[in-house]
């Protein structure tokens, strides 16, 4: 019955295809709605001076530091579009970037998470200049753009109904499938690059938010949760716990063989 609803909705889904991969709407309504289901993170993500993984301390093309003492904060200062922007991403990575004093900011940066004023420079970008940089080797141009995919699939699925994204891609004729599941394989194919190439809690958890996007199985984010501590997020634990009562009686078949093509990816030896 859902596939059929969703076939009905075809018409409108070609033109939010179009539509909704640039900025999201700004309703004030959305950014609370948003904001109440965001985690934040109760713990700083390393307890050492030294993180794990290496100084990604670099900030993406053209970004003056805000030197913004929380993310809350920050986001506090920007217009309702911004928010709301902000808001998304924090959703969209279960809060993992939120930080609430300058130490936890340091160390985000230094496990490979971007700066707000970092993802509003990115927002500012098309994908052509996106894809650009990141053929440059811009690491971080990479993982903006795939976030770009990855929201845009995310708001598309939303506005037709659907399950998730391939159940939408499914419902369309098969002649119009191949141009909108093109989104999909290259946010995969991006998650992938990203993590082999830097690997870092935060392309962790891309990877396996970027492989759970597809359908409704939660294992590959379960596995990046713990791929995340494994490079160096010490609130993973508690992370994978909060997601695993938020997500009981989800499909989540299939972990460990995640668990394992993540850690090979990552470059990591199973313990």
């Amino acid at each position: 019955m859902l596939i059929l609803n969703v076939r009905l909705k075809v018409g409108l889904l070609m033109v939010a295809v179009a539509v909704l991969t640039q900025a999201g709407c700004s309703d004030e309504s959305v950014v609370a709605a948003s904001e109440r289901h965001i985690g934040k993170p109760s713990t700083r993500p390393l307890d050492t001076a030294e993180p794990k993984a290496r100084a990604q301390n670099n900030l993406f093309e053209g970004v003056i530091d805000s030197h913004s003492r929380s993310w809350e904060g920050y986001v506090d200062t920007l217009d309702v579009e911004e928010r709301e922007h902000l808001t998304r991403i924090a959703q969209r990575y279960l809060g993992t970037p939120l930080f609430d004093d300058m130490i936890a900011r340091r160390q985000l940066q230094s496990l490979g998470f971007p700066l707000p004023e970092e993802w509003l420079a990115a927002k500012k970008l098309s994908d052509a200049e996106l894809r650009s940089l990141a053929s440059t080797g811009d690491r971080k141009a990479a993982l903006f753009l795939t976030d770009r995919l990855l929201d845009a699939m995310q708001r598309i699925t939303e506005a037709s109904g659907a399950n998730n994204y391939l159940e939408v891609v499914n419902a369309l004729p098969e002649a119009q499938r191949e141009p909108v599941d093109l989104r999909r394989r290259e946010a995969l194919t991006l998650a992938a690059t990203n993590l082999s190439t830097d690997p870092t809690p935060f392309s962790a958890y891309q990877y396996g938010i970027a492989t759970a996007a597809g359908t409704e199985n939660h294992a590959p984010v379960l596995a990046s949760i713990q791929v995340a501590g494994e490079l160096g997020d010490i609130r993973a634990d508690r992370i994978l716990e909060q997601y695993r009562l938020s997500h009981s009686g989800k499909d989540a078949e299939g972990v460990a063989s995640f668990l394992d093509a993540m850690r090979r990816l990552a470059q990591i030896r199973s313990p």
